[in-house]
């Protein structure tokens, strides 16, 4: 059904260049591609990965969305608060009520936190699209419909990234700095 992707963190100089160059077209107020380069270095995750999700999520800085459960997920990486507040300490990390606003109001910070929590739902994967289908929803949970149904989105968009970044490395095209309207919000 999908094709297993190997887990590489190795990042080539292209690949941050293509990144690059997207971070000099977004805006001040929320600068993903930035904020992702920063985190897949700090937490040595490959930035391909990280920037899917996002997508995926389809967040905003500042923003939260509830959910059918009365839980909120907040920011670009759509943090579901009400589960990663207790999950966090759990994994060694202490993040205070402060912290959290500034989770939801910064983009950096929430990208930051959701490559934790990618980092730490990724260990159990076997391939890149499962580890990125846990960030959503664990591979081993009883009921598989959600992480079945979120990684089949995160194909298309990891497919449309690949081949806009290949284009961008191998045929010096311009970056296609609209990808991510075509699956979540622009500006």
């Amino acid at each position: 059904m999908f094709t297993d992707i190997p887990i590489d963190h190795d990042v080539s100089q292209q690949q941050i260049a293509y990144y690059q160059q997207i971070a000099a077209s977004e805006s001040k107020r929320e600068p993903i591609a930035r904020c992702i380069l920063r985190a897949s270095r700090i937490l040595n995750v490959h930035p391909n990965y990280l920037y899917t999700i996002s997508i995926a999520e389809g967040g905003r800085t500042g923003k939260y969305r509830q959910n059918a459960d009365k839980t909120h997920d907040i920011g670009v990486m759509q943090i579901n608060y009400e589960t990663w507040a207790v999950e966090l300490p759990r994994i060694g990390y202490s993040i205070t009520p402060q912290y959290w606003a500034k989770v939801l109001k910064n983009t950096c910070t929430n990208v930051l936190v959701g490559g934790v929590i990618f980092k730490h739902r990724a260990k159990p994967a076997q391939d890149s699209l499962t580890a990125m289908a846990n960030y959503h929803w664990y591979s081993m949970a009883e009921n598989k419909a959600p992480h079945i149904r979120y990684k089949k989105r995160l194909v298309k968009i990891y497919d449309d990234l690949i081949k806009d970044q290949t284009d961008f490395i191998n045929n010096g095209a311009e970056v296609n700095v609209r990808l991510r309207c075509k699956y979540a919000y622009c500006d």
